[in-house]
């Protein structure tokens, strides 16, 4: 075959690479005598890309999120809190995070780009729950009682009140002392969501967004102040509408002496 016969002769590939087929172009570049490729990518299959189904998870799960895989394509995500990651290749599956929590719920876009084929946009709504449980206990309403510890006299709360201050606060007063249970402040604004809330003793960083789904028990009696320790399981639900707390064996520690400890029981319900 003549070398001009060769210049003129067209190639085509075609090459498959995971879902991503391509057709590739090879030429011969008339000014250098050199192969000049070109490659137009097959879009048929990039266009049905789509993020995964993803069932509703409780606070403390993994969430994953997962988009059908295609060779070489960039995934650009944003979520809500602010997240962000851009310019991922090949990366079908991001991890949110390894201990999900009530701020994470919301609306996750990707947008998808592959050389020359059209961007794909698609969004999933991540619903992140309270864990859901019974008490270990049954406290009469509006009353707290020492477990063990210092004893701290019964209480019945003659008034249950909320208002907002360290954060959104459920009060109990009586004539010998009070409970505060003192909620991230985003519940000051939304309706406090049924399920298990777990005790926090820092109430001065209760509003820290990774708190949302905790509380803090301040008791009171006389000049003295105790504070939940925490990781324990509060139990928040609707009676006849109403919100209901309840917790059991909650130890609670002097704000004085860390080894002046008292672990209560109690309910406070709003009216």
């Amino acid at each position: 075959m003549k070398l001009q016969s060769l210049k003129a002769a067209l190639f085509i590939l075609i090459i498959q690479f995971n879902s991503c087929t391509k057709t590739t172009t090879v030429t011969t570049n008339s000014r250098t005598g050199g192969p000049t490729t070109t490659t137009v990518i097959d879009c048929s299959k990039f266009k049905n890309l789509k993020i995964q189904p993803y069932k509703v998870d409780t606070c403390g799960k993994d969430i994953i999120i997962k988009v059908d895989s295609f060779a070489w394509a960039y995934y650009n995500w944003t979520g809500p809190n602010n997240f962000y990651i851009n310019n991922l290749q090949n990366s079908y599956e991001i991890r949110i995070t390894d201990n999900s929590n009530l701020y994470h719920r919301g609306w996750y876009k990707v947008v998808i780009s592959r050389d020359t084929c059209p961007r794909i946009y698609d969004s999933i709504y991540i619903d992140v729950k309270l864990p859901q449980g019974t008490p270990s206990c049954s406290p009469t309403k509006n009353t707290s009682n020492s477990v063990s510890g210092i004893t701290i006299p019964n209480k019945t709360f003659t008034n249950v009140t909320t208002g907002k201050y360290y954060g959104y606060e459920i009060e109990g007063t009586s004539s010998i002392g009070d409970i505060s249970l003192i909620f991230h402040n985003h519940w000051a604004t939304n309706k406090l969501e049924p399920g298990i809330y777990y005790t926090f003793q820092n109430y001065s960083s209760m509003n820290d967004k990774e708190n949302i789904n905790k509380v803090c028990i301040r008791n009171t009696y006389g000049n003295d102040y105790w504070y939940s320790e925490a990781k324990k399981p509060v139990y928040v639900s609707y009676v006849n509408g109403k919100i209901s707390v309840t917790f059991c064996n909650i130890k609670t520690i002097n704000d004085d002496n860390n080894t002046y400890n008292s672990t209560i029981n109690g309910n406070l319900t709003l009216p």
